[in-house]
Order: C-alpha cells, then structure tokens, then sequence
C-alpha cells in the first residue's frame, strides 16, 4: 500500500514505488489471516504457511529450516535467579543460520515471480544463506562484496 495516496497493489506486482511516487509498505489485514493448522505435515516456518502471503499452489523452496532444538539452561536459571529458560539452536538450520527461516520464503517468492537470478549485497550469513536457497530453487546467486571488507572463512562459505 502506498504511503502517501493509499493504492493497493498485489503482492506480486513488480514495483518499488506507487505511481504517484510514493514508498510502499507491506500490509496483511486481519481478513487475509487463515486459522493456523497445528495438525500439518510442514515444519518449521513452513507450520505456519497460513500466516505467509503466498498462494496456496506455490512451490516451496524449502531446504528443512526451522524446528530447531531448544535446549533448558538450568545453570543459567540457577544463577539468575529466574524461571526456566531456553536456548534456540538456530545453528541447526540448513546453512548455520536463523537468516534461512526468511529465505526460505523470499526464494519461494522469488521463484513464483519467475525469476532466474537472485543478488544479495552481504558479507555474511545473508549471501551464505541466498546462495543456498536460490541453488535450491533451480535460480543463479548474485553476491555483492565490498573490496577487501570479508573474511576469508565467509568467502568460502
């Protein structure tokens, strides 16, 4: 919906901005959202497909991100003095990273659109976890790097 006169355009049409120049911004209403099945087949971001704004006939690019362990931390209760507390093992995901419960989504998106190629500026887990994604989904990976500003390790990956 564009910020500055109000027109609504479809998810899954290509803009950057409205036709009157104005910026914008992603809204789901209340109307849009369908009762989550606790009982699916699908794990990880994917339990909740009803929430994410793709048709119910999109291929998902999916690489079994998500449904990471959560392990107890009864020392750390102990010390802190508090209730129970848990730690996400986000580096159970696919490519060591939580940034692959976004991908998983934007490439389905991505490949629904039709499109050949992705690019990702970054020097990090985003482009690690793109590369990964967009392979996955059949599409050629773009990243972006500035000169002399990654680590080696990062490179590779």
């Amino acid at each position: 919906m564009c910020d500055k006169c109000g027109k609504r355009y479809s998810i899954f049409d290509r803009r950057l901005k409205c036709e009157c120049g104005g910026l914008l911004h992603f809204e789901i209403g209340l109307k849009d959202i369908k009762p989550i099945n606790l009982f699916s087949k699908n794990r990880g971001v994917w339990k909740y497909r009803s929430l994410i704004p793709l048709p119910d006939n999109a291929s998902l690019v999916t690489m079994g991100e998500g449904s990471t362990p959560l392990v107890k931390l009864n020392r750390l209760k102990e010390e802190l003095k508090t209730g129970d507390l848990y730690l996400k093992l986000e580096g159970s995901n696919p490519t060591g990273s939580f940034k692959d419960r976004g991908m998983t989504v934007a490439i389905s998106a991505a490949k629904l659109m039709g499109a050949k190629r992705v690019v990702s500026a970054s020097t990090g887990n985003t482009a690690a976890s793109m590369c990964a994604y967009a392979r996955r989904g059949g599409m050629e990976p773009v990243v972006l790097i500035p000169k002399g500003k990654v680590a080696g390790g990062k490179i590779s990956q």
